[in-house]
């Protein structure tokens, strides 16, 4: 379930820290925090809640958007984003805390939750009519400069280094199904068929070193043929596999 909260903003003067004082106004975060309409992200976080009565409560639209912004902005995993959090009273202030806390605020586990109910189209269409445009100079709490919307790949990129190609996967949960097993006879039979393909190569390419000129038998009809016999059975015993293989 999903309670709407009050949309009133909290005064940097009213979140407590540990070490006495206040959070300086300065900061980009406390000014990104004003800056935002949080209303309307609530009302659109809450559209994923159809049962808004009964069961767990739901961590506050502000801390799943915030801590989505985050991780955008600054390009955190998952778990560093949460130990971040945790040691960042104006991170803490611009997710929604009313006071600083050492322990983490959420699992890291959880940001895969607020992902599919902030897209990134969501997050991207936010950020692009709420925030402020960059502006230069860096903040009190060592974080880098500017407030606004993701850093583009332009910004990141020099002249030396080489363009970005291909998906690098981070998270455990999102590895794809395909990758075999280190003991599965497919992959067994593709590594045979590798290796024959380089004789094949370098037969062709160095000749044969036998005095009769024969090429050396591969057996991979045969091979091949194992192969299909075991794997189209509908229960194969690890015995067999282990034979097989």
């Amino acid at each position: 379930m999903y309670k709407k909260p009050d949309y009133a903003q909290t005064d940097i003067y009213d979140f407590i820290l540990p070490f006495g004082g206040h959070l300086d106004e300065n900061n980009r975060w406390v000014i990104l925090r004003r800056s935002i309409d949080w209303k309307i992200i609530h009302e659109v976080y809450e559209k994923n809640f159809d049962n808004k009565n009964t069961g767990n409560v739901a961590l506050s639209a502000e801390i799943a958007f915030g801590s989505l912004y985050i991780q955008r902005k600054l390009s955190l995993t998952d778990r560093e984003l949460v130990d971040q959090i945790s040691g960042n009273p104006y991170m803490q202030y611009f997710i929604g805390l009313k006071e600083f806390r050492t322990e983490r605020p959420f699992d890291p586990s959880l940001l895969v939750t607020f992902r599919k109910r902030l897209t990134a189209e969501m997050m991207e269409e936010i950020s692009e009519t709420m925030f402020p445009v960059e502006e230069e100079g860096g903040d009190d709490d060592g974080t880098p400069p500017g407030g606004g919307g993701t850093p583009s790949a332009a910004e990141n990129e020099t002249d030396d280094e080489p363009e970005n190609r291909g998906t690098l996967i981070i998270d455990a949960s999102c590895v794809p199904a395909d990758i075999a097993y280190p003991t599965d006879l497919e992959l067994c039979d593709r590594a045979r068929k590798w290796t024959e393909t380089i004789l094949d190569h370098y037969w062709k390419e160095c000749g044969p070193v036998r005095e009769n000129g024969t090429k050396p038998r591969t057996y991979r009809k045969t091979a091949r043929k194992r192969f299909l016999n075991v794997n189209k059975r509908r229960k194969k015993t690890t015995k067999k596999i282990r034979k097989e293989i």
